[in-house]
């Protein structure tokens, strides 16, 4: 079965995915070997609202993922300008694999503000 673009769109894909087949809203299941999942990514409003120092709608936050000013606030994930630590002056991209990698070094650098362990970038 091929759907077109247009159907997708009416369609969605909504529910499981199971191995070779994926189910759309209408509960049409359609047979597959792949699943693409294209989202846009935005910073949250509410971030805005803080009061702090952002960039592009997402809290400006050193390497070690606390906000400039603020060394008990942390941010990671969708919600932070996280430096680049491989592109100078650039920031990471809104990403799953950039929020679970920031997620493990908040969790680190947290641990290490009350004594376990030290400070990662």
């Amino acid at each position: 079965m091929f759907l077109t673009t247009q159907q997708m769109a009416v369609a969605g894909v909504a529910g499981p995915a199971w191995g070779l087949k994926h189910a759309l809203r209408d509960g049409t299941v359609v047979p597959s070997r792949t699943l693409v999942w294209c989202v846009g990514v935005r910073p949250d409003p509410f971030v805005e609202s803080l009061g702090l120092a952002t960039e592009k709608g997402r809290l400006c936050v050193e390497s070690t993922l606390r906000v400039p000013g603020r060394p008990e606030v942390f941010a990671c994930g969708d919600a932070a300008a996280v430096p680049d630590l491989t592109r100078t002056g650039e920031v990471t991209a809104m990403t799953a694999q950039h929020a679970h990698r920031q997620g493990k070094l908040a969790a680190h650098t947290i641990a290490a503000s009350f004594g376990h362990g030290r400070e990662r970038e």
